[in-house]
């Protein structure tokens, strides 16, 4: 053989016989059955896209275009800005088919949607005050509990 069956475009890994093949996605419509892309190229390829997904959404629901959490200001990592619905009524929020939207695909349809809409509905939170407003506390409820040593432990 002089060439591989396969050759990922990202990172050169070469599959040279059928077993090698199974470090390519499965691409019907491909030679071999394969795509040109090891697994692991096109889940970092996938997330990065993703991530730009998000931060495309988060800046349209944040006012002044730079995405943070509505309740404290975090903006740090977006990794850990989430986008809540305002009327808690996201059960209601579904696909056309009926399923509730994930990931990447509550960002589409967020980016798709009229800016006042898309306020109206949504908003930006940290993962810390999402969870605490799911489970009905608010940002107040909260104080930095600050864990003194034992006496003498200096």
């Amino acid at each position: 053989m002089n060439e591989p069956l396969r050759k990922c475009r990202i990172c050169g890994l070469e599959a040279w016989t059928e077993k090698e093949l199974e470090y390519f996605s499965k691409f019907k419509e491909s030679k071999y059955g394969r795509d040109t892309l090891c697994k692991k190229c096109k889940n970092q390829l996938c997330k990065k896209s993703e991530d730009k997904i998000k931060l495309k959404a988060l800046q349209k629901l944040s006012r002044d275009g730079f995405p943070r959490c509505l309740v404290c200001g975090f903006s740090d990592d977006i990794r850990f800005l989430q986008i809540d619905h305002i009327k808690n009524d996201g059960n209601k929020d579904l696909t056309s088919g009926g399923k509730r939207y994930k990931g990447k695909d509550i960002y589409r349809k967020i980016l798709n949607m009229p800016i006042e809409e898309a306020r109206s509905k949504y908003q930006v939170l940290c993962a810390f005050h999402n969870w605490a407003k799911r489970f009905g506390k608010t940002g107040a409820e909260y104080k930095v509990i600050v864990l003194e040593s034992p006496e003498g432990d200096d």
